[in-house]
């Protein structure tokens, strides 16, 4: 993952990757999210050198204005003690907010120059806004997270549950992409669980926390009616079992059932947590000894049905993920094994 990681959303989800697994506490996902972490916590020593300072980006991107918002969470923690990084925060913030074009429902461009929704957007952009907001005690801000999350899913969302992968006039790609829906999935149990770790919450929050997890449930109910390939993986598109069986989607998917296990154990009770199971079993057995995860979707050309198997930066991270999000959720004897 840290060796191949090179693109901003990868620098940005190999930092998240980081602390889920080292320091899951500091994390959205622990007791601690909005405290003070060191500079030199694993995860922010390894973003801090890619996050640019004096821009308008966190990193350089001529595509895209809300991937480099992958290392948002890192530089509002890391702003916490150095306010070099608040003040790139703050620059990436207005930048996505003020100065990205719009869709006429108000989705904010995962595309800096024209007007594209992507499932991608929903990992990268709604867990940052979250985590500012409640960081800065804006709720305001913490409402736009959410209705981003609405905006996309607006558009993006399927009668079956699952999500399209782009909406544009250029390129759309509306198939069920695994790894999108993931990406969607955990984008929003990030910002879900943003407002679970909260200091307080209002009473819309409270409300908001309930809708956030309906629209987790419905990408996951979608996955799990979907087929599998013989060696346990999802399809490389969730409606499509002639595309290959790959990894980073099954992981990413997997991992977010065991975080929602925890969070909501009376919704994503044991048969969730079994087909999870089943998903891990399955990434257990395709990792090889130099620790790279194959057959994996090629991450720079998601419709291929060649399998990539040079370690895809994305899914290293999202079989980090799983395993933490596994440990986590055994940590709090919610699932068994």
């Amino acid at each position: 993952m840290v060796k191949n990681a090179a693109a901003s959303w990868e620098l940005g989800t190999a930092s998240e990757a980081l602390l889920e697994l080292d320091n899951t506490d500091l994390s959205v996902f622990g007791h601690h999210a909005f405290t003070s972490a060191s500079a030199e916590t694993e995860a922010l020593a390894y973003a801090k050198p890619h996050i640019a300072l004096g821009s308008d980006l966190l990193i350089a991107d001529a595509a895209s204005n809300s991937d480099p918002v992958s290392l948002g969470v890192a530089a509002v923690m890391l702003g916490k003690t150095i306010s070099a990084y608040s003040t790139a925060a703050e620059n990436q913030l207005n930048t996505l907010l003020y100065h990205t074009p719009k869709a006429s429902n108000g989705a904010i461009s995962h595309r800096s120059r024209s007007i594209a929704l992507w499932s991608d957007f929903i990992y990268m952009a709604p867990p940052f806004l979250a985590y500012y907001a409640i960081s800065t005690q804006n709720d305001t801000l913490l409402d736009v997270a959410v209705q981003q999350v609405q905006d996309y899913r607006a558009v993006l969302k399927s009668s079956s549950g699952a999500w399209s992968h782009i909406s544009a006039s250029s390129h759309p790609d509306t198939s069920f992409w695994s790894t999108g829906n993931g990406w969607a999935a955990m984008g929003i149990t990030r910002v879900l669980a943003a407002i679970l770790a909260a200091p307080s919450r209002t009473t819309n929050q409270q409300t908001q926390t309930v809708t956030l997890r309906d629209w987790i449930k419905e990408i996951i109910d979608a996955a799990m009616k979907t087929p599998r390939d013989s060696a346990g993986l999802l399809h490389n598109y969730l409606n499509n079992a002639a595309t290959i069986g790959e990894t980073s989607g099954t992981a990413l998917l997997a991992a977010v059932v065991y975080r929602m296990a925890v969070l909501e154990p009376t919704v994503f009770s044991s048969t969730y947590i079994a087909w999870a199971d089943t998903s891990l079993n399955a990434i257990a057995k395709h990792v090889n000894a130099a620790g790279v995860v194959s057959p994996a979707v090629n991450p720079y050309a998601y419709t291929s049905q060649t399998p990539y198997t040079k370690g895809s930066p994305e899914g290293q991270a999202f079989a980090v993920m799983l395993y933490a999000a596994h440990r986590d959720c055994f940590a709090a004897s919610v699932c068994s094994s």
